[in-house]
């Protein structure tokens, strides 16, 4: 996927301090884009080709960049290059596409805890970067300094920190919107769903509880997308979030992150989605759907209508193909169906592609994703 580049910009090799990057891709690059820090602390990719096959995963960068397992997001610019962004050791926080040889800082070191939480989304050809509360240095904490160096993946990134003493920490869920719309969704310590949301006239963040205390675990799964061109009645956003009851609630929200009705479980399935767990959720050509490692490790895709109603919930797998509750990343696919990726129990990248029932995971790597990996994709 990258070969050893002959010549690497020497500004590009201090961001990180090692020699030997990978050289940038060649040729027109296939969609999409999946990405995991490995076991070394690398950043590791793998694509989908012209005739339909994946690559073998492979370096994306040096080793030691970041944390094994470390959390990952992306983003792609539209009509673009996906983007994926992680803390790395030194606290600067890193952009990788596939036009650049190895992960750029876009920041200063030293502005977030390697590895930390993030969250990324794209709004035509803004992507904006929500990242967990800064390390304090001293009395007051560093502001994101952006490097002068040429980036090809995408005009500047604008890059800003969950600092809200509600921030439980864990999983964060962004979106952006055709209007301009930036909302950022967690868990916060009491329970309740909150929202950081900005319009697009005012640099301005207010933040409120949209679902009540008490509803999710604190820093649990939570994922958003954006329905405005499905046509769900009085609202823009789709919202998932694991509820204590073991499933999985959706709720439809304004660009302005406010509620337009009450959650709903889903209840075409069983009640076996660990507290907590991570969900990862795409809007394709038929509707929505959200996925999960459950209870036993197997995984579960619930399926929407366009409308967002629930519609039906299948189990892919088995028992123990999975940790419980593991992180995956899913892309809406070409022919109308779903690509879903994860590690699986024997810290193996796998692959699966929908409908399901019926497709099993296939590997697409090395043993060397941690249990509980993040992964990302665009």
């Amino acid at each position: 996927m990258r070969l050893l580049a002959s010549a690497v910009s020497a500004v590009a090799l201090g961001a990180l301090g090692v020699a030997g990057a990978p050289a940038a891709h060649a040729g027109p690059q296939p969609v999409p884009w999946v990405y995991y820090a490995g076991d070394d602390g690398a950043l590791w990719g793998f694509t989908q080709q012209a005739n339909g096959s994946w690559t073998t995963a492979a370096p994306q960068g040096p080793t030691g960049a970041t944390l094994a397992g470390a959390h990952l997001a992306a983003a792609r610019i539209d009509g673009g290059s996906p983007s994926v962004f992680f803390v790395g050791v030194d606290g600067a926080i890193y952009q990788d596409c596939p036009l650049l040889a190895r992960p750029l800082a876009i920041t200063a070191t030293g502005q977030a805890p390697a590895g930390a939480a993030l969250t990324a989304e794209a709004a035509g050809q803004q992507i904006s970067v929500t990242v967990a509360r800064q390390r304090a240095q001293g009395k007051t904490a560093r502001a994101a300094a952006p490097l002068e160096i040429s980036n090809p993946c995408s005009p500047p990134v604008h890059i800003r920190f969950n600092t809200s003493t509600a921030y439980a920490g864990g999983a964060m869920a962004s979106v952006g919107t055709s209007d301009g719309y930036h909302d950022v969704f967690f868990v916060d310590t009491a329970g309740a769903v909150r929202v950081q949301s900005q319009g697009p006239q005012s640099g301005t963040v207010t933040e409120k509880a949209v679902i009540a205390p008490g509803t999710a675990k604190p820093g649990g799964g939570i994922s958003v997308v954006d329905t405005q061109a499905l046509g769900v009645p009085n609202s823009a956003l789709t919202l998932f979030f694991t509820g204590h009851d073991g499933r999985v609630q959706v709720a439809h929200l304004t660009e302005q992150g406010v509620l337009t009705g009450s959650p709903k479980p889903n209840t075409t399935g069983p009640a076996d989605v660990p507290d907590g767990a991570p969900l990862s959720a795409a809007v394709g050509a038929k509707g929505l759907a959200v996925g999960y490692a459950t209870t036993d490790g197997a995984f579960s895709v619930a399926y929407l209508s366009p409308t967002g109603a629930w519609q039906n919930t299948y189990r892919a797998g088995q028992a123990g193909d999975l940790a419980a509750g593991a992180p995956s990343a899913v892309t809406a696919a070409s022919d109308g169906d779903y690509d879903w990726y994860c590690g699986n129990g024997i810290r193996v990248p796998v692959h699966l592609h929908g409908p399901l029932p019926g497709p099993k995971w296939g590997s697409v790597g090395q043993p060397n994703v941690v249990i509980g990996a993040s992964f990302a994709a665009a």
